[in-house]
């Protein structure tokens, strides 16, 4: 058949879509020189007319034809309306398996929509008579053959970041202007859904556009046009002259404010609106607005962003899988029912179906820190599409389909960010409504957009007591302290995790402003006080009713607390949280206990929330250490990347529920995606054999403190302000006599962290006064005025009062462990975070920071005990981790270790000197740091000079030529590269400390960490 055939034949047709459909497209077949289903595909598994089930609406199959991987294809009677027949292959593109196309056609013009994942739609037209044109036929062949041809070169998230881009210049402008952030945040995001709904077809007209376009030499228009046009997206109604505008509100048009707007700030938006909103990423969408709107976050702007990917690994084995599974077994027995062929077994079976419909619509899921709503965002449409594949295998069943349900009033948030929480709600409603429109559901109306109070702006972690009102102090009606109950609403207005998002109250310390959707909180009385002060009754915050928990709560370090949040709301929450949080635990372990106390009371089923892979070890594990006890870790990721506020960063995963877990869930465990018996607190597993069969079982966080270790492994001192000074004024100080006759050697020493142990030494002292008192500090003239001018200032700003009136001191001094080296000529030392877990001598002489710890004992046989590889496997099990790199404590790593019998901590050296075990590991102890020493230092390349005074090492200067070259020279690379004459050393030293053990040298790692287990056990009970 020629072109011009095909035309004249299907010009003049007049036939009815369901005679002349199959033919239309066999005669396109036969143009394009290509096989119809039948002859390409005799059984219609991937390339067939009338693909699928019988519509419940009637008509037979999903699609009028099919081929795998390429199309879907819906025909219509000439005339007919396209759009309803792309809205009809939308709703059943799932149950085709998603094909990358999907194609309307009426006989008269074909209509190619791109369906690819996470790219923009493209729409191709073809008209009969455009198949004169050579690129026309090109399309279709490709429709045919390479659908791939079609994926458009711009993805969803290029024009999301090009989006928030824009709107940040924008945004900026106005700040400029005078406005204050928060108005601008509010006005923006009226701005951004405008542009979104007239892009996607809810504003008729591309109003917005013509509306900003008609003022541009008039920009002092702007804010009245802009009023009207949210007034009456508040109300619904006709605006200017015929448009008329849907009711929108939802709470974010309850005010109708616009902002001014120059002539620069009209071109600004106007370029936002040329931009297509319909297929902004959601996902991503609230982070990077998020980023410009905030000023304190305007420098993550074009950071990285946390990848659906990512979330979705939380958000699939807590909420969506555990629904599949039941609905899977629900799909065995309406199938086994409706094989019956009886009525009351089909009554029964839709029964079935209808049930665990009602149960997936009432689902409720909780992220109770849900930042810009990314969690939310993808909870809402995995909800969404579970249902919708629900609804298909219903209608396959031959149930009547019913209309969608699942919509935002099914995610739950709560965000102490404002500029957070109403982007998350402006994420949700973009969302559901981008989700109906792909999959030809519709949106609602009336209004379009319904209230999102699920979504509130308030502390998820403490909430003041509501106010007594005004009563006699004795009798009856007096308030009694237990009269005081929580109220979920109530929300402290300027909390300091407001703060550490980097907002302030917007309007004042009593009422956040309208459009937060967070409740007003009453003042205090006079005998409470205000603020976070000693007057104030805070109490544990209340979450809603939910069934699942997931999120990404903020993570702080606990060292960080302080000074981030205040010592009041510190001080509150450790107290409210006291004996279920331990003090030294992270902030988001508070996530993690109230999430924990949630499940244990049954008023959840399951959560997983993120947070730092630190808190696999030290006092943030006790948190999932009471998760455990209480219930069950069922699904974890032990140490991924991540995105944090712009930055990458190391975390865990942890999805936990309560001790009811279903039957195929306990056995369904998955660590790092592989299948394992069980999950420990460290998120590590048991040595699994075949299948789910567990090994030794092999818990570490079950290892306790051993009392044979105390008192020998410390934390050096921590300065609290720069103490620090280069060598070179040390040893101009070092020269310099002071009024009481003492060398300034008494206070200042060559100074080790950990970059100086697996770097090069940088020349670096410090200046310690140890305990002295101020009278004696002063005595040393050029150090203390170095303190004066350095470190004094800087202390009387800091919160803690020992830091202000000592400011002289550090600000931890480390007596235990001077006390333990002194009298020592040398001790052992190790960076508490390294890449590699390596050892090293340091003369006593030398200070040490607080990244190293400090091991009190200078015996060669403790050394090689502690550089031997079963003690770093006990090492990077009971650490934790910094990014990629291990972490050492004294605590949890050293004091927990079991020494070998005879050889262990609390013993003096002299007591195993010449023992044949001590003597071996000490002697291959001594070759490895021979060795290492001759490679980090040859004398070929360096010269040694001794101190301008006694008592400090040598220095180690590189020969004129062997700078670059020695500069390479440092642990970290020689760990890096592990030569031949490395391993064989530490193989020398590893056999010798087994030996000592009774071990044999080839233990398999389990095998090894198990057998120190059980020494430990041993040791401890």
């Amino acid at each position: 058949m020629t072109v011009r055939e095909f035309i004249a034949k299907w010009k003049a047709s007049t036939l009815k879509e369901r005679s002349a459909s199959q033919e239309h497209f066999i005669d396109l077949c036969r143009l394009l020189a290509h096989k119809t289903p039948a002859e390409a595909d005799p059984t219609g598994e991937h390339f067939t007319f009338e693909r699928g089930a019988s519509k419940t609406g009637g008509g037979e199959g999903w699609a009028d034809v099919w081929k795998k991987g390429f199309f879907a294809w819906e025909y219509k009677g000439k005339h007919k309306d396209l759009i309803a027949a792309f809205a009809q292959l939308q709703r059943y593109a799932i149950a085709l398996e998603n094909p990358p196309l999907l194609v309307v056609s009426d006989m008269e013009t074909i209509v190619i929509h791109t369906n690819f994942t996470n790219t923009v739609q493209e729409i191709h037209t073809l008209a009969l008579e455009d198949l004169e044109k050579p690129e026309a036929l090109q399309k279709l062949r490709w429709l045919l053959t390479e659908p791939e041809r079609f994926r458009p070169g711009i993805t969803r998230h290029m024009v999301t970041e090009r989006a928030a881009q824009t709107f940040a210049e924008l945004a900026q402008t106005l700040r400029s202007a005078g406005h204050t952030s928060h108005s601008v945040a509010h006005f923006v995001n009226k701005l951004i859904f405008c542009m979104f709904a007239e892009d996607s077809g809810l504003l008729p007209g591309h109003l917005f556009t013509r509306m900003v376009e008609s003022i541009q030499s008039r920009p002092a228009q702007f804010a009245d046009r802009a009023r009207l046009l949210f007034a009456a997206m508040r109300h619904g109604g006709e605006i200017g002259f015929g448009d008329v505008v849907p009711w929108f509100n939802g709470g974010l048009f309850d005010d109708d404010d616009a902002l001014p707007l120059d002539a620069v700030s009209v071109a600004q938006l106007l370029a936002c609106a040329k931009l297509d909103w319909s297929d902004i990423e959601p996902a991503i969408f609230g982070t990077l607005f998020e980023r410009g709107l905030d000023p304190a976050k305007r420098s993550q702007l074009g950071a990285h962003y946390t990848d659906r990917d990512s979330i979705l690994r939380i958000v699939g084995p807590v909420v969506i899988e555990p629904l599949e599974r039941e609905w899977s077994a629900s799909k065995i027995e309406i199938s086994s029912l409706l094989d019956k062929g009886t009525a009351p077994a089909r009554k029964k079976a839709e029964g079935c179906y209808r049930a665990f419909l009602t149960k997936l619509r009432a689902m409720r899921v909780l992220d109770p820190a849900c930042g810009s709503g990314n969690f939310l965002y993808l909870s809402l449409v995995e909800l969404k599409n579970l249902e919708h594949r629900l609804m298909l295998e219903g209608e396959i069943f031959g149930f009547q389909r019913d209309f969608h349900q699942i919509g935002p009033h099914n995610v739950l948030g709560i965000e102490i960010n404002d500029y957070a929480a109403e982007l998350a709600r402006v994420t949700v409603w973009i969302g559901d409504i981008q989700w109906n429109m792909k999959n030809g559901v519709g949106y609602s109306t009336d209004p379009i957009l319904k209230k999102l109070d699920g979504i509130a702006c308030r502390d998820a972690l403490l909430t003041r007591a509501p106010s007594p009102q005004p009563s006699p102090a004795r009798g009856e009606g007096a308030i009694q302290p237990e009269a005081l109950t929580m109220d979920a609403d109530a929300s402290p207005p300027t909390s300091p995790l407001n703060e550490l998002h980097g907002t302030q109250a917007p309007h004042g310390p009593q009422a956040p402003p309208p459009f937060m959707g967070g409740s007003v909180a009453q003042a205090p009385p006079p005998f409470m006080g205000g603020g976070w002060g000693e007057g104030s009754l805070w109490l544990e915050a209340a979450w809603p009713e939910a069934d699942c928990i997931v999120g990404n709560p903020p993570f702080l370090g606990d060292k960080k607390m302080l000074a981030e949040l205040g010592e009041d709301y510190v001080t509150r929450l450790r107290s409210r949280y006291k004996g279920r949080v331990p003090g030294g635990a992270d902030l988001v372990t508070y996530w993690f206990e109230k999430a924990r106390a949630e499940v244990e009371a049954g008023r959840v089923q399951r959560a997983g929330l993120v947070a730092t892979n630190s808190i696999r070890g030290g006092a943030s594990r006790r948190v999932l250490e009471r998760i455990c006890a209480s219930g069950r870790i069922f699904n974890a990721w032990s140490d991924e990347p991540w995105i944090n506020e712009g930055a990458a960063v190391r975390v865990s995963l942890i999805c936990f529920a309560g001790n009811g877990l279903a039957e195929s869930e306990c056995k369904s465990a998955r660590l790092d995606s592989k299948p394992v018996s069980a999950i420990y607190a460290d998120l590590t597993g048991p040595a699994e054999r075949a299948g789910f069969e567990p090994g030794p079982t092999c818990d570490l966080t079950t290892a306790t403190a051993l009392k044979e270790n105390e008192s020998v492994a410390f934390q050096g001192p921590t300065k609290g302000g720069a103490f620090d000074i280069p060598g070179e004024l040390a040893r101009q100080w070092l020269h310099q006599p002071n009024p009481h006759g003492k060398s300034n050697s008494e206070v200042i020493k060559p100074w080790a962290n950990g970059q100086a142990i697996t770097g090069r030494w940088p020349d670096m002292w410090i200046i310690d006064f140890a305990e002295w008192s101020e009278d004696q500090a002063t005595l040393f003239e050029a150090p203390f005025a170095h303190v004066l001018v350095n470190i004094k200032p800087d202390r009387k700003f800091s919160p803690e009062k020992g830091m202000r009136e000592r400011y002289w001191l550090f600000k931890r001094s480390g007596a235990d462990m001077r006390l333990a080296i002194s009298g020592l000529s040398r001790y052992i030392a190790t960076p508490e975070v390294a890449k590699h877990r390596v050892f090293v001598w340091c003369p006593a002489s030398i200070a040490s920071d607080k990244n190293l710890v400090v091991i009190a004992r200078n015996d060669d046989t403790t050394f090689g005990i502690l550089q031997s590889r079963i003690h770093e496997l006990w090492a990077l099990r009971m650490g934790t981790s910094l990014e990629d790199r291990p972490r050492y404590t004294s605590s949890t790593t050293f004091r927990t270790f079991p020494f070998p019998t005879g050889l262990t901590p609390n013993l003096p050296a002299s007591s195993y000197a010449g023992t044949p075990q001590a003597e071996a590991i000490a002697t291959a102890a001594q070759r490895l740091v021979e060795l290492r020493d001759n490679w980090l230092n040859p004398p070929e390349w360096v010269e040694r000079l001794p101190e301008v005074v006694a008592g400090y090492p040598d220095r180690i200067l590189p020969k004129p030529g062997c700078e670059k070259d020695l500069a390479k020279r440092t642990l970290t690379n020689l760990y890096n590269l592990r030569p031949q004459w490395l391993q064989n050393a530490h193989a020398t030293l590893d056999a010798a400390v087994a030996a000592a053990y009774g071990w044999p040298a080839d233990l398999a790692d389990d095998e090894v960490l198990g057998r120190l287990l059980a020494l430990n056990r041993e040791r401890s009970g």
